[in-house]
């Protein structure tokens, strides 16, 4: 299959682009054309260049004719879109159905129906966005890097895009990560009939059942929406250990917090933290947002290595309480503590979860899994763009 990979990809490398590698990778092991068309931010620094961004970001002239011409080059079978923003815009899926050809885009985050892009503002989950059908609300909080003029023209990109039809009639399927994220774009007003569900992966697999340590492991941006602060907290007094692996606003915070049994282990290379996977007792999430497709808990999985989380958005409906990991009731410190010191003190407990990690992730997280959900959703798309029925995938 001749398959044509779009993406913008931002000043910061962040886990879309480790997912577009993957999967071109993924496609290309296997017999696959796979052509890259990529932009990135780098250029944009002062002002004139970022308002030129923000106003073409509602419908980019240079990304329209830019993609039909890479279309007329390559002749894909089908066009892959992960990220058009803010560059590439909205408008590379009209070049596409201008030149008839199939059109699949990942859903990675919430930004297409919400300027704050993960339907969280000050810390708190809010949906205004879906609820009212519009966004205009986000204008006077200037959600996007507290700028008012950025939050005008995200918020035009949306409104625009949805006005004209860009969701129904220019994009002929959607993968999204999970069901959770399906069922809010379709609440949003999505073709449900288009969206389909396939998660990311991971090609790592190992850890062991016998060489893990009593301390609970977070990986991760060291930042308020990540729940930091609260884990801190949990920590402190508790007689149980964790450490922290990552780095971001809050890393002053927790290096003047840290005592004997909680460690700031700054930014690991991935060899380093796979090993500490393998070798701790959990893995433990705290955020107070959605979260898109958090990789972090799939290579835990794929370690063989419990997660708990709060029953909150795509966390929740990754981790399967009491098979791999455990909920726990969001920011309900003596609900966590004890999901947390049941895994770390009890080797029965994380024996069983871990066992049940490694099953979940032979089950749903394989590159051979996801390159068969991978391929049938393009054949779908196909079908559909050649006039034939199809079916969504639900699962």
């Amino acid at each position: 299959m001749n398959i044509l990979m779009v993406h913008n990809s931002y000043q910061i490398k962040g886990g879309e682009d480790s997912v577009v590698l993957n999967e071109c990778n993924l496609l290309r092991s296997h017999g696959h054309d796979v052509t890259v068309f990529q932009v990135d931010n780098s250029y944009i620094r002062g002002f004139f260049s970022k308002l030129v961004v923000a106003i073409f970001s509602i419908f980019s002239v240079f990304g329209y004719f830019k993609m039909r011409r890479v279309i007329k080059k390559t002749k894909p079978d089908v066009v892959h879109v992960h990220n058009y923003f803010p560059i590439l815009s909205p408008s590379i899926f009209w070049a596409c159905h201008y030149n008839n050809v199939p059109v699949v885009h990942t859903l990675h985050n919430f930004r297409a129906i919400c300027p704050t892009a993960i339907l969280m503002w000050k810390g708190k989950v809010v949906e205004k966005s879906i609820s009212s059908s519009s966004s205009w609300w986000t204008l006077s909080k200037k959600v996007y890097k507290n700028s008012f003029l950025g939050t005008f023209f995200l918020i035009l990109m949306v409104e625009i895009n949805k006005k004209i039809g860009t969701w129904s009639t220019a994009v002929d399927g959607y993968i999204a990560l999970t069901d959770f994220s399906k069922k809010k774009y379709v609440s949003a007003g999505w073709p449900e009939d288009r969206i389909y569900i396939k998660p990311n992966f991971s090609d790592y697999r190992g850890g062991s059942l016998e060489s893990r340590e009593n301390f609970a492991l977070y990986v991760g941006r060291l930042s308020e929406e990540k729940g930091v602060r609260f884990l801190v907290d949990c920590f402190r007094g508790s007689g149980l250990s964790i450490k922290f692996v990552g780095d971001g606003p809050l890393n002053e915070y927790l290096e003047s917090h840290g005592s004997n049994n909680i460690e700031n282990l700054g930014r690991l290379p991935k060899e380093e933290v796979l090993s500490l996977m393998s070798r701790a007792s959990c893995l433990v999430m705290a955020s107070t947002w959605y979260e898109g497709f958090p990789m972090v808990i799939v290579e835990a999985l794929g370690c063989g290595l419990p997660v708990i989380v709060p029953k909150l958005g795509n966390m929740e409906a990754v981790v399967t309480h009491d098979l791999c990991g455990l909920h726990y009731t969001p920011k309900d410190n003596q609900g966590f503590i004890n999901a947390a010191s049941k895994v770390i003190t009890d080797p029965s407990v994380r024996e069983r979860l871990s066992i049940g990690a490694l099953k979940e992730f032979d089950a749903k997280y394989t590159p051979s899994e996801n390159l068969t959900s991978l391929i049938e959703i393009y054949k779908k798309v196909i079908k559909r763009k050649d006039g034939g029925e199809c079916e969504c995938l639900s699962d």
